[in-house]
This record gives C-alpha cells, sequence and structure tokens, in this order.
C-alpha cells in the first residue's frame, strides 16, 4: 500500500525531508509538504548558508543504531555539500566552495577540544597567530584561528531548487495552516514536523526559543566567495559570508527576541564593526542593498525523534525534526537522511 506522508514546514529542514524521503522511497509514497510560509517568509530565506561546524551538534530523541548521530549529520551534510559544490549544476544549487578565516578568541573554547571542521575539510591549516594580527589587527593577544576550504549554500537558490527537485519527483504542495497534528492523520499515514518555532504550539514541549538575528547584505567585490567569521565569545560576533545575492554581514545572536523590525542600533553596530575588522572590504552605505532579520528556532538539543501513534485504531507515525538553531541549512540534509533512515527503519519493522 502507498503510504500517505507530510511534511509540516517549507523551511530548509522540511524541503530536504520531502526530497529525501521521494529519492529514497520514489512512487512507493505520496508526500505532501503543507505550509503558510515559503521561501522568503522563512528563516532560511534570511541565512547566509556558510557551513562552518565547530563541533557536532547535540540530538535528542533519537533512537536508531547510529552510535554517534550528531556527527553523522553533520559530515552527511557536509560531504554532501561539497560534492555538490563541484557538479554541473552547483551554481542552480546555490552551492559553492569558499574560503576564509575561522578566528577564536583566547578562552571560548577548550584547547584540548578538536575543531570538527578540521576533520571535514578537505583543506585547512592553523595560522600563527603573528600572521592573524597583522590581517586583523582587533583580535587581543592569545587568540588563534585556522584558513580553511568550505562550502556555502545561498537558501535564497537551494531552496527553490530543492521545490522544483521535489515537485519533479511527483511530491505535491498545499499552503495551509496546521493548528494541530490531529486534523492530518485521517488522511495522512506518517507526519514529518519541520515548524521550527511552531513546534511548541503543536507538541507539548516548551524547550524551543527564537533568537533574534539582524543581518544586511552588500555588494562587496573584494569578498568575492571569501568569508571570516570571529568567534568572540559573546551575543554579537564579527563576520562575513559571501553569497551570489550580497555579501552578509553580520551579526547578532540576541536570545528570546523574537521582535522582527530591522533597528537602527543594530544597522550601526554591524556597518562600524565590520568596517573595523574588516577594511579591506571597503564597505560603505551605498553598497547595503538589503537588511533583514531572522528568528533562528533554538533548543538545548536538535529532536530527531520518532513516535508511534494510534487514530481511530490505525498506526500512525509522527517524526519530529526541529530546533536546529543557526544551523538550519548546514545540517538539514544530515539530519533529513537520518529522519528518512528512521522512518523506513519504522515500516521495515512494521511488515516483519
Amino acid at each position: 500500500m502507498v503510504q500517505k506522508i507530510c511534511v509540516v514546514g517549507a523551511g530548509v529542514v522540511g524541503l530536504s525531508c520531502a526530497v529525501r524521503m521521494k529519492d529514497v522511497l520514489g512512487d512507493s509514497v505520496t508526500v505532501t509538504i503543507i505550509a503558510d510560509k515559503f521561501f522568503k517568509e522563512t528563516t532560511s530565506h534570511v541565512a547566509a548558508g556558510g557551513i562552518r561546524f565547530d563541533s557536532a551538534p547535540t540530538i535528542s530523541g533519537y533512537k536508531g543504531s547510529r552510535q554517534n548521530v550528531g556527527r553523522d549529520v553533520a559530515f552527511i551534510s557536509f560531504n554532501e555539500y561539497y560534492a555538490g559544490a563541484s557538479r554541473p549544476d552547483a551554481k542552480k544549487a546555490g552551492m559553492h566552495i569558499i574560503e576564509g578565516y575561522s578566528l577564536k578568541y583566547p578562552g571560548v573554547r577548550d584547547k584540548h577540544q578538536e575543531l570538527l571542521y578540521r576533520e571535514m575539510c578537505k583543506r585547512w591549516y592553523p595560522v600563527p597567530e603573528e600572521e592573524l594580527r597583522a590581517i586583523f589587527p582587533l583580535l587581543p593577544k592569545g587568540s588563534e584561528g585556522d584558513f580553511l576550504e568550505s562550502v556555502m549554500i545561498s537558501p535564497r537558490t537551494y531552496m527553490p531548487w530543492l521545490m522544483q527537485r521535489f515537485i519533479q519527483k511527483g511530491g505535491m504542495v498545499k499552503n495551509a495552516h496546521v493548528n494541530s497534528f490531529d486534523e492530518l492523520w485521517p488522511e495522512y499515514d506518517v507526519v514529518f514536523n519541520c515548524t521550527g518555532l511552531r513546534s511548541p504550539a503543536l507538541t507539548t514541549d516548551d524547550s524551543v526559543y527564537p533568537v533574534r538575528g539582524q543581518v544586511i547584505r552588500a555588494l562587496l567585490p573584494a569578498s568575492e566567495k571569501k568569508f571570516t567569521y570571529v568567534n568572540n565569545g559573546t551575543d554579537r560576533p564579527p563576520y562575513y559570508y559571501w553569497t551570489p545575492d550580497g555579501t552578509v554581514l553580520g551579526g547578532t545572536k540576541l536570545e528570546r527576541r523574537a521582535d522582527m523590525n530591522v533597528l537602527e542600533a543594530d544597522h550601526d553596530f554591524i556597518m562600524d564593526v565590520t568596517k573595523k575588522w574588516f577594511p579591506f572590504l571597503n564597505i560603505t552605505e551605498e553598497k547595503v542593498v538589503e537588511e533583514s532579520v531572522g528568528l533562528r528556532p533554538y533548543r538545548p538539543s536538535i529532536r530527531l525523534e520518532l513516535e508511534e501513534l494510534r487514530h481511530e485504531g490505525a498506526k500512525k507515525i509522527l517524526i519530529h525534526n526541529y530546533g536546529h538553531g543557526s544551523h538550519g541549512v548546514g545540517l538539514s540534509w544530515g539530519c533529513a537522511v537520518v529522519a528518512v533512515e528512521m522512518l523506513t527503519n519504522a515500516l521495515l519493522q512494521s511488515k516483519l
């Protein structure tokens, strides 16, 4: 019997799950994305999409056979994007190789902690402190940093590309607001919860909260396919990431702030700090093309969990995939791979 599946949420996490399901299960399932926000209306649209994992994410609720599922979703994602950036359709997919610096103030991490991106990246090397401070004079003494080649996923290109793949594979899309998963069970056998910040309204989980981020996009030729991220241990780290839609300048990570208005004070801060840190980019107000705010769906751990339910005597499956914080784009494909793996294992066991 063909399984009828619904993905609630059309951000990058939901789109990835929907595409992965059609890739793996093909015509043995019908898949419908249901959401009331798409593309420009999603948090994913605001993100720069730079992939730089310091450590593996913490995953909760997972009961599968993977021994280190957090590490797995990070590596699966990075390897998929890195390979994708070398394919002929990379530009259409919004995937680009990018290189630059990952910098850290003294004391922001355990000296014995090995950075995950050092295992992932095909090319990286530690930069001597003297060299770093010659390039970035504002770095305090005792700072450290690496130069690395990584990959950048432009959500504004990547998400429409995913949607096109999904529809070409026979996927369906419905614009609707879901008030409760109960309203979906009469029609669907399986529901994927990829609702991010809306998850507390649909579940009993109150551990998700917004982290407000305001960013500026500017046309800066000197930044082409480059980035720098400065981890200064605060909620206002200086950074820039080139994207084909404009270089993203930041930034702010303000916990439990849900206001969506662009604030002049944050604009002034971002412009001031990025001019001081990255004078070689020649940032001016005339080069600003856009300013936007996004609310990252933070949770102490990403929830990747399968629940088996009953509705009017019939078995139903609810799979949660939310709480990615600032790594929604970066971890979306790996989480989709694991989430669909959880479903296929559950379907196989039900046939035994």
